[in-house]
C-alpha cells in the first residue's frame, strides 16, 4: 500500500503537467532592427585608424632592456662590497683547447663561469644581471660587467672595480 501511494505521489506532478493547456502561438511579430543597427552605430568606435600609434614589436622592447634589475635598495657599491669581503672572488682559472673557464667563489656557491654567463639567467654564481665579459689567463683576471660599471676579479691581489 506504501509502494502504491509513493507510485502515485512521484506521478501526480507528471499528470497535471501533461493535462495543462498549450499557449498558442502569437502572430504579432515585432521588428527591431532599426534600433540594433542604431545601437550598433552609437557604440561603434569613433576614430581613424591611421591616428593610431603603433606599439613597438616584443622584440624591439626586449632588445632595449638592459640586462639585470636595478636593485632600488641595493647600495651602488653592494658589488665592490662582496669582493672586499671574499663574497665574490676567483679562485682559478682553467684553458682548455675549447674555452677558458674562471672558477668562483659566490656566497655560499662554488663553481666555473664561462664567457658569456649572465648572473641569475644561466649560472648562480654572478649577482643578477651581471655577466662575465672576459677571461685573462695570462694575467689571472676575470672581468664581469653590470650596464655600464665593469669589475676586474684577480686571483693574485686585490680585486676592483672600473
Amino acid at each position: 500500500m506504501s509502494l502504491l501511494i509513493k507510485i502515485i505521489f512521484l506521478l501526480t506532478p507528471l499528470l497535471l503537467l501533461s493535462c495543462a493547456k498549450v499557449p498558442e502561438k502569437s502572430e504579432e511579430v515585432v521588428d527591431i532592427s532599426e534600433e540594433l543597427a542604431q545601437l550598433k552605430k552609437d557604440l561603434s568606435p569613433n576614430y581613424d585608424k591611421k591616428d593610431l600609434i603603433k606599439l613597438p614589436s616584443q622584440d624591439k622592447v626586449a632588445s632595449d632592456i638592459s640586462i639585470g634589475n636595478n636593485n632600488p635598495f641595493a647600495s651602488g657599491s653592494s658589488v665592490e662590497k662582496m669582493i672586499l669581503n671574499n663574497d665574490l672572488r676567483l679562485t682559478g682559472i682553467l684553458s682548455t683547447k675549447k674555452e677558458l673557464l674562471a672558477f668562483v667563489s659566490y656566497k655560499n656557491n662554488s663553481g666555473v663561469l664561462k664567457v658569456g654567463d649572465i648572473g641569475g639567467k644561466n649560472t648562480y654564481l654572478l649577482p643578477e644581471g651581471y655577466k662575465s665579459i672576459s677571461i685573462d689567463k695570462s694575467k689571472g683576471k676575470l672581468i664581469i660587467k653590470y650596464k655600464n660599471n665593469t669589475y676586474v676579479l684577480n686571483i693574485i691581489n686585490k680585486s676592483k672595480s672600473s
